[in-house]
């Protein structure tokens, strides 16, 4: 059977898929462990859009991360995807021409993509394939910005040394744009 990842999710450096998880670099094609795909973009003055982030994250290591979140940081983004209705929505959405219209509008405010100055893109898989009944979904500015607000402390310390630990393009420009993007690792 034919993987069905959107190209959008496919490495921007090699144009081929995202194999092995950024922090233990296991082969989740090699393992069939789920996992996480996320890319953040950032639309410039100019109307260029570049990549601040690409990365694959297994399912155990995206348990990790999780508990290393606070338990407020953990339960306001369980409150936030909750209040949005975020599972229903992937669910109708798979039922639907779902490889059409996922990457259109943020799941949580319904605003356009192409408007957005920010945005991230999120999904999850295994073996090459959309898990079933999640679709990928688009995390606009408005709820990035939201959750970069809410986070705590400690857990903005943690996203952060995650990013320097794991992420990272090495434009010097690129980096310092990556300063502020908004992980969201879920």
């Amino acid at each position: 059977m034919e993987n069905n990842i959107p190209k959008a999710f496919l490495s921007d450096a090699t144009s081929e898929e995202l194999r092995n998880c950024v922090m233990c670099d296991m082969d989740v094609y090699e393992h069939q462990i789920p996992y996480a795909i996320e890319k953040s973009f950032k639309r410039l003055e100019n109307d260029q859009q570049v990549t601040l982030y690409e990365m694959l994250i297994c399912e155990p290591c995206a348990l990790k991360m999780n508990e290393k979140m606070s338990v407020h940081s953990r339960q306001m983004i369980i409150d936030l995807f909750n209040k949005h209705k975020i599972q229903e929505k992937r669910i109708a959405l798979s039922q639907e021409d779902w490889e059409e219209k996922w990457d259109k509008t943020c799941m949580f405010t319904g605003n356009e993509t192409k408007n957005a100055k920010e945005y991230n893109i999120i999904g999850h898989f295994i073996g090459g394939k959309v898990l079933p009944g999640n679709p990928p979904f688009i995390i606009g500015e408005e709820i990035l910005a939201s959750l970069q607000e809410n986070l705590s402390l400690e857990t903005k310390e943690e996203l952060d040394n995650f990013r320097d630990e794991f992420l990272g393009p090495e434009d010097p420009t690129l980096r310092i744009l990556l300063q502020d993007a908004t992980f969201v690792l879920v």
